[in-house]
């Protein structure tokens, strides 16, 4: 019977990452899609981002964001989808930061010992538990967190 529950858990994480995933592929909220509607002007998804300036850091950043973290959280950082928005995140964990990287690696760790704003995330979010990502270096990390909070300013 567990592992009936765990097939099922399991099947209805990766519908609703996909589904998550694809929805959000022909606008978001930036100033440039706001902008282009009130003028009936076409955009890609991307075409505003080329205006940004990217640190070196936010531009390995923004590739393991891609490989690790856009299924379940969008781009825009704004704007719930699969998991929690991105925007702000460093501020929610301040004084934490350890604890941050630790959730990144394995959130269910970080819940399972009790830390208040661990278990308060996980129970506004269940049943959808954030993967493990136990490979992930401080460095990659720090670079993911740059190019959130470049993306969004």
């Amino acid at each position: 019977m567990k592992l009936f529950k765990f097939l099922c858990y399991f099947i209805a994480l990766d519908i609703g990452c996909t589904i998550a995933f694809c929805a959000h592929t022909k606008y978001d909220n930036s100033p440039a899609y706001i902008l282009a509607e009130s003028y009936e002007v076409q955009l890609t998804p991307q075409a505003h981002a080329s205006t940004i300036q990217w640190s070196d850091q936010a531009k390995k950043g923004k590739q393991l964001f891609r490989s690790n973290c856009a299924a379940c959280h969008n781009k825009n950082m704004v704007d719930q989808m699969t998991g929690p928005a991105l925007a702000g995140l460093e501020d929610r964990w301040e004084g934490r930061e350890r604890l941050l990287y630790e959730w990144i690696r394995n959130s269910r760790a970080v819940m399972e010992s009790g830390d208040t704003y661990a278990v308060e995330l996980y129970r506004k979010w269940a049943p959808t538990e954030m993967n493990a990502f136990p490979n992930l270096e401080d460095e990659d990390i720090d670079a993911i967190l740059a190019y959130i909070k470049e993306a969004s300013s």
